[in-house]
Formats: C-alpha cells, sequence, structure tokens
C-alpha cells in the first residue's frame, strides 16, 4: 500500500479523535509546522533502515482545557516521518490529538510546556535491500537479514500496518512562533520492525 493512499485515512481519525465540542483555538497563530528526526530506539529496524530518521508536519490548536493536573490546550496534528538506509524504508504517517500542559515558572512565564497524544500511527516497511549488523538480538536479527537480503518472497516488497500510537513530550517556545519538542513515541512493529523511538522537532506558528 503506497504511503499516500494513508494521508485519507489518517484525516479521517484524526477528525474521529476530536472531540466535537473542542473550543475555538485562542492562539494567534493557531497553526504550525514543524520538521525533526526519529531516533529508532530497537537495533534490529535500525540495522534494517538506520537508526536516524528525518521527517514533517502540521498541526492546528484546537483549545484550552481545564484539567486535573492544569490548564493546557489540546491540537490536532498530522505528521510523516522515514527512516532509510541498506535499501530499504520505514515511513510512518501519523495522526494525533495532542495535550499541552504549560510548565508556570517561578516569574510568571511559561515558555516551558509538557504534553501527552494519542492517535493512529500508519506504517509502512520497504524491503529492498541488505541488512548488516547483529540487530536487537536473538531470532530477530535472522528474520531480518533473510527478509532484506536471501529471500526473493520478500525482497523489493511492501508491508503496512496501522497500530494506535501514543507519544509524550516536552517542549520549550522560544517565541510566540517558534518552539521544539523532544518526545518519546509508541508507533509498534510493521511485519516484526519496531518503529518506536526519540522525536526532536524544531517548529513554526502561523
Amino acid at each position: 500500500m503506497r504511503l499516500t493512499s494513508c494521508i485519507l485515512p489518517a484525516s479521517l481519525a484524526l477528525a474521529a479523535l476530536v472531540p466535537t465540542a473542542a473550543l475555538a483555538s485562542e492562539s494567534k497563530n493557531p497553526f504550525y509546522f514543524k520538521v525533526g528526526a526519529r531516533i529508532l530506539r530497537d537495533g534490529g529496524s535500525a540495522d534494517f533502515a538506520g537508526r536516524n530518521g528525518y521527517g514533517l508536519g502540521i498541526g492546528y490548536d484546537l483549545g484550552n482545557v481545564t484539567s486535573p493536573i492544569g490548564r493546557g490546550a489540546f491540537s490536532a496534528e498530522i505528521d510523516w516521518f522515514r527512516n532509510s538506509g541498506n535499501g530499504n524504508r520505514l515511513d510512518s504517517l501519523n495522526a494525533f490529538l495532542n495535550l499541552r500542559i504549560p510548565i508556570i515558572s517561578a516569574n510568571g512565564q511559561q515558555n516551558s510546556y509538557y504534553g501527552a497524544g494519542i492517535g493512529l500511527a500508519f506504517l509502512r516497511a520497504d524491503v529492498g535491500g541488505v541488512a548488516t549488523g547483529t540487530g536487537g538480538g536473538g531470532t530477530g536479527t535472522q528474520t531480518l537479514i533473510s527478509r532484506a537480503a536471501g529471500d526473493p518472497g520478500t525482497q523489493g516488497r511492501e508491508f503496512s500496518k496501522t497500530n494506535i500510537a501514543f507519544q509524550i513530550f516536552a517542549g520549550y517556545n522560544f517565541t510566540e512562533k517558534t518552539f521544539a519538542e523532544i518526545g518519546y513515541r509508541f508507533s509498534g512493529k510493521v511485519e516484526g520492525r519496531n518503529v518506536d523511538g526519540l522525536h526532536l522537532t524544531f517548529g513554526f506558528r502561523f
């Protein structure tokens, strides 16, 4: 399944996640765009398609909400990340509903924040090259190498899967329009390859 064919399902999934009673955005710059990197945790997946990947995304601030742990803001977000190496690729198209909680400093500023999100991850593995290294240990290594290098039934093929995904993150607003985030995302596996990893992004609000 081509990654572009997941865009409509991702959009519909995101719409389903957004509460129908969501408040109108109170931000002067409700849209945001971000670019960044993904660092895969699993050694076998890193051997398959490289540990370091890249991605981009777009989101919209839905509005503020008061929770037991403080006042926060919901946002809806769609992003895409890719790891590519050894002729193989791991792609993920993600739709998330996030909640960001500001951290109020001693002087009353709210530049820092933390949050979490839930959504769907549309994963794809493209098998086309030779994986190197020992991988994530045990039986997973042998499966990885045989599929990438020696199994004509899987080499050159694509595998896809849709998983429920979660993320936790922390961020900092440099200005009203620029911010950076670091977080960890739990996206699950596609064809035995774990796509969980650390995400580092820089964003711009408009």
